[in-house]
């Protein structure tokens, strides 16, 4: 007896053991499982060029345009009279309004300040692998210089996992770009204009384009003004506009006589 009762003690307890496993096992595979560390893994450097692919495609937008526009990101109506809205005077009837190179940065920066943040489209490729990206105030910086022009964006940036969270604030850019060439060619150009007084001084156009190797075009647009446009074409070609304001209204009455 006392040994079909231990061999029932035995049965028991095995089946007993037997229904804890099975119970542990079953807990254990209804358990969420953790996601696998590699997704939430937080890739600054992916980030980091992210941020800088855009600074080029805008920053290349910002100079192109603010050069066609003789380096201003908007005109007031009276700095450019008689022409397109967008081109200004560089020379008004014996007045240089040729901008100072800072004007110029300055336009760079505020379009970079306004239209970079659409490239960025709140960091939307990165959600699919579990980070949130955030920024705060974007301040950019810009240093023209004869061929390359400098592209520094203050943006403290929070990127969060489920894990971790980490910080990157400054971004750096540097564009290949003749802007601070033709910028100066132009200056060369209006100081000439300055010193002839009331008469275009194409031949020193010509010169001074043979000397620094680039083209030019000359357009009449009324009866006293004068678009100029200075091409830079090589790998990164570059077209500069400015205009020109003239006096002409003697040549006009001695026509008419």
């Amino acid at each position: 007896m006392d040994k079909v009762n231990k061999k029932s003690q035995i049965a028991v307890y095995l089946i007993f053991v037997l229904v804890a496993i099975a119970t542990f096992m079953f807990i254990t595979t209804k358990k969420p499982q953790p996601e696998s560390p590699e997704l939430y893994e937080i890739d600054t450097p992916a980030v980091r060029q992210y941020v800088e692919n855009c600074m080029m495609l805008t920053g290349d937008e910002a100079i192109n345009m603010i050069a066609m526009q003789g380096g201003y990101l908007t005109l007031e109506s009276s700095e450019n009279g008689e022409l397109s809205a967008t081109i200004p005077y560089y020379w008004d009837q014996g007045v240089n309004q040729v901008p100072e190179l800072g004007i110029i940065e300055l336009g760079i920066a505020g379009y970079m300040k306004t239209v970079f943040p659409y490239c960025l489209d709140n960091f939307s490729q990165f959600k699919d692998a579990g980070l949130t990206i955030e920024t705060k105030e974007i301040k950019p910086t810009v240093n023209i210089q004869e061929n390359i022009v400098s592209i520094n964006i203050n943006m403290p940036t929070s990127i969060k996992s489920i894990a971790a969270t980490k910080r990157l604030e400054n971004y750096q850019i540097t564009l290949d770009s003749h802007l601070g060439y033709v910028y100066e060619s132009a200056k060369i150009l209006v100081a000439e204009q300055n010193l002839v007084g009331n008469a275009l001084p194409l031949s020193f156009y010509s010169n001074l384009a043979d000397v620094r190797n680039f083209d030019f075009e000359i357009e009449y647009v009324t009866d006293n003004s004068i678009v100029v446009r200075i091409y830079k074409n090589d790998t990164n070609p570059l077209m500069y506009m400015y205009g020109l304001h003239y006096d002409w209204s003697d040549l006009e009455e001695e026509d008419e006589t």
